[in-house]
């Protein structure tokens, strides 16, 4: 019997003393771990940049790294905080007009006519642009026995072609000048090939490709980070001491415009993640405001507006998508100057783009659209009453060929219509090279490649849409 009574007390005091450390456990599980404290700590106490100044409140606080050494220079500002020497976000002069109905729609007024094939070529071929006349189209064509394409131009009433330089196969295309009536064009050779070094050319052809010659070599080593068709380097140094003596020959053909900041405040780490950010961007890309003063420079995820009239720069502000920075990839200027489109997205530094929509940014007043389009924009283009955007969106990627249309989209009554909706567009070669609108709107050229179901393509071809505007 005592033994029996025995086991039974060491049996109950085994379940007690299991008991005791569960109650431990979760006691000391319920209490914050000194990391979790300090991270609790710094989200509740108000944010605030270096100096004092207020940040947007829904950024997230990075982790402490302060016991980690990364290397001997000197420390980065927290991710999403932006340095004091950065670039002003830019104020704009006009002022906003009180919010109204929008205008009525003109989307019913255009008509487009069924598409013409007016050129083919047995792999691909890209659409740089219309040349001022409207009749004239820029492309590059790519041949299969050689790495390089043929910058040609195709008049679209003749048919003819006109041939002006080669180019290797780069995704970079080639642009018109019209004070020379030459093609620009940037181009790569190997300066050790073993290696595996390369250097980007900038080159220029008033036509045939025997006459093309070199504008400026090297241009990482000349510190050009921008090339504007209308006869503008921009060049970018930490000290304009150190910054390379343009050629004459260069001179004759561009204006030099000199970033009035170091290269380097532009990159600081926008992100606020919870992590150092070590990315930076492999260059920027530019666009020219017509017949204006403005440059945009853009970068994964920056957008600054470089004024080359009064030597000034400032970065916009394009607000936040689920707390990361808003940035565009794709930017064109409206006819009239006023309007920058772009394809913007937002994600994490370096990371593949999942998603984009349409922004729209006001130059005078500074507002900011961002227009409900469903999809994935792959092209826009403006048209020349620099109210209309024509878009080549994606619908579907499950198949072969993917379901790419056309859409018109009305800026200020913020309607999209189709553009001839069973009209399959598109492929075969890069975004922002598939379509144009002639600057005169009465035609539009787009890729219409031979695409059968499940299949590769089997020819490339480019087709010519008319359009009329009812009154």
């Amino acid at each position: 019997m005592n033994t029996r009574i025995w086991r039974w007390f060491g049996v109950l005091s085994g379940l007690l003393l299991v008991g005791l450390l569960l109650v431990g456990l979760m006691i000391w599980q319920r209490q914050p771990h000194p990391a979790e404290a300090e991270l609790s700590a710094a989200s509740s106490a108000p944010a605030h940049q270096a100096g004092g100044a207020p940040i947007q409140e829904n950024l997230l606080v990075p982790l402490s790294v302060d016991s980690v050494s990364f290397s001997p220079l000197p420390t980065p500002p927290p991710p999403g905080v932006r340095p004091p020497e950065a670039p002003p976000f830019c104020t704009f002069a006009g002022e906003s007009t009180a919010e109204t109905a929008p205008p009525e729609s003109l989307l019913d007024r255009f008509v487009f006519s069924e598409p013409t094939v007016v050129l083919t070529n047995a792999i691909g071929m890209d659409i740089a642009g219309w040349l001022p006349d409207s009749q004239q189209l820029l492309i590059a064509r790519s041949h299969p026995d050689t790495l390089e394409q043929s910058i040609e131009t195709f008049d679209s009433q003749t048919s003819q072609l006109q041939l002006y330089a080669y180019q290797k196969n780069s995704g970079r295309p080639p642009m018109w000048s019209s004070d020379f009536k030459s093609v620009i064009y940037l181009d790569w050779e190997f300066v050790d090939q073993k290696q595996g070094i390369a250097q980007w050319d900038l080159w220029i052809s008033p036509g045939p490709p025997e006459n093309a010659f070199k504008v400026v070599e090297g241009l990482t080593a000349m510190s050009v980070v921008g090339v504007d068709p209308n006869g503008v380097l921009i060049r970018a140094t930490a000290s304009s001491e150190s910054l390379p003596k343009l050629p004459d020959k260069t001179s004759h053909f561009f204006r030099e415009v000199v970033l009035p900041t170091d290269p380097a405040v532009l990159i600081y780490p926008k992100s606020a993640v919870g992590t150092i950010n070590t990315y930076t961007p492999l260059e920027f890309s530019t666009s020219r405001q017509l017949n204006g003063t403005l440059i945009a420079l853009y970068a994964d995820p920056y957008l600054y507006l470089l004024n080359d009239q009064t030597d000034t720069i400032c970065e916009v502000n394009l607000g936040q998508v689920n707390k990361l920075p808003r940035w565009p990839y794709v930017t064109q200027w409206s006819p009239n100057g006023r309007y920058l489109a772009m394809i913007t997205t937002a994600s994490l530094p370096g990371s593949l783009v999942s998603f984009n929509e349409l922004t729209l940014l006001d130059t005078e007043t500074g507002k900011l659209q961002q227009l409900p389009i469903e999809g994935y924009i792959q092209e826009i283009d403006w048209a020349s009453d620099s109210r209309h955007i024509l878009m080549q969106v994606l619908l579907d990627q499950s198949m072969l060929p993917p379901i790419q249309r056309l859409f018109l989209l009305d800026t200020m009554s913020g309607q999209v219509s189709k553009v001839l909706p069973d009209f399959q567009v598109g492929g075969g070669t890069g975004t922002n090279f598939q379509m144009a609108w002639s600057p005169d709107g009465t035609q539009i050229a787009v890729k219409c490649p031979v695409w059968p179901t499940n299949m590769a393509i089997i020819e490339d071809r480019i087709c010519l849409i008319a359009v009329e505007m009812k009154p």
